[in-house]
């Protein structure tokens, strides 16, 4: 990185004023849509902080600069009206080499430089984005069979051969809840003894 110095030769002031801030922020809301997530953009987090950081006399500045590699670096800067500072560095490496990919990237880098340097957080947006993609959306795991539906197959089959009409069997919907099954599966054990005590 080419900044070696990160802050100001005194912080008393900076640090100050960032504690009357730290002192006055709140979560950022989530309010966007995301890919089966919501998040709080970089519009929610400057909108969560402007004022505060105007009361304590801060102000934040993001500006960039490429390496002698080609690569981009986002610099966060925290000024306070006393001339004293802090900064820190975040290295951007795009997905692929395309303005929608930097400029993905950059958001991401700068959402995080100012929530890092701030001591705030929130949910990831586009770092899915900026690093690896969006991913495959999840399949819902398919439905486990209830525990006692067996049973209850069993034990229909059991009163049938037993000589028991079918309507005079309990029935199952595949809706029906686990209290359900449990009763019918008891019923049928109820039937299936009562048809086994009668005489032949």
């Amino acid at each position: 990185m080419r900044n070696e110095k990160t802050s100001s030769g005194s912080v008393a002031k900076i640090a100050s004023a960032l504690h009357q801030v730290q002192g006055q922020l709140t979560a950022v809301s989530r309010s966007s849509e995301g890919y089966n997530y919501k998040f709080a953009d970089l519009a929610s987090c400057w909108d969560s902080v402007r004022e505060p950081m105007a009361d304590a006399g801060l102000a934040l500045i993001q500006t960039t600069y490429v390496t002698e590699q080609g690569e981009n670096v986002l610099v966060t800067t925290l000024l306070h009206t006393s001339g004293e500072w802090i900064s820190g560095e975040l290295l951007v490496r795009p997905v692929k080499a395309d303005p929608q990919s930097l400029g993905s990237s950059l958001s991401y880098a700068r959402r995080y430089g100012m929530m890092g340097i701030l001591g705030i957080s929130a949910s990831d947006d586009d770092g899915a984005a900026a690093s690896a993609g969006k991913p495959a959306p999840s399949k819902p795991e398919p439905s486990k069979p209830k525990a006692t539906t067996k049973a209850f197959r069993d034990g229909y089959k059991k009163c049938l051969d037993m000589g028991a009409s079918a309507s005079s069997l309990p029935k199952l919907r595949p809706d029906d809840s686990q209290e359900k099954i449990d009763a019918a599966v008891a019923e049928l054990r109820k039937i299936f003894t009562a048809l086994n005590q009668e005489p032949s």
